[in-house]
């Protein structure tokens, strides 16, 4: 966490952490007979990526994440030139009573916790 991070454009979609989706594609490899052969993994919950950099950058200080200034190149891939609508994750919570445990902040906490107990190893 030693650089800045720097967005081209606050970048709201609906993230998802990857404790969720481990426990979703897990959930729907063990499920005997799933009724569908496609199934969205989403948190459902539309946060900026910006709004995440910051709850991060308030648990973790020296750390800085902001929009990027005109004509500087941002240093976060926000993995399309848009945002895009949510993914229905109907499916999921119909058929399995599955849902992301993880918002934003909880998501950046969980993280800065995992970064802080294992940032000595190698």
């Amino acid at each position: 966490m030693g650089r800045e991070a720097t967005l081209s454009r606050p970048g709201v979609r609906d993230w998802i952490y990857a404790v969720d989706v481990a426990e979703a594609v897990t959930l729907l490899i063990e499920a005997s007979r799933p009724k569908h052969r496609l199934y969205n993994i989403s948190s459902g919950m539309e946060w900026p990526a910006l709004q995440w950099g910051e709850d991060l950058a308030t648990l973790h200080p020296g750390f800085i994440c902001r929009l990027a200034e005109a004509g500087e190149a941002a240093t976060v891939d926000l993995h399309s030139p848009a945002d895009r609508a949510p993914l229905s994750v109907a499916r999921l919570a119909e058929e399995f009573d599955w849902r992301a445990r993880f918002g934003c902040a909880d998501s950046a906490a969980d993280l800065s916790a995992w970064w802080t107990r294992h940032r000595g190893e190698n």
